[in-house]
């Protein structure tokens, strides 16, 4: 047995700005009724980190956490 990751996700809050890292082309989520989420507000888009959902704008600031979030 390997051991325990030293990794513990981090979760965000609305109000909190993503780090940049996150903000990322990769972790944009264009297909969200896929994931039973709502649609984003204008100027908003959502981003998926690990199993949790965050409705962002475009400079990184949470407007809203998804399910799973």
């Amino acid at each position: 047995m390997g051991a325990a990751s030293p990794y513990t996700p981090q979760k965000w809050s609305k109000g909190d700005k993503l780090p940049a890292e996150f903000r990322d082309r990769q972790y944009v989520i264009d297909k969200y009724k896929e994931y039973n989420l709502p649609a984003p507000k204008k100027g908003y888009h959502w981003v998926g980190i690990g199993a949790d959902y965050y409705q962002v704008s475009s400079n990184g600031t949470v407007y809203s956490v998804g399910p799973g979030g």
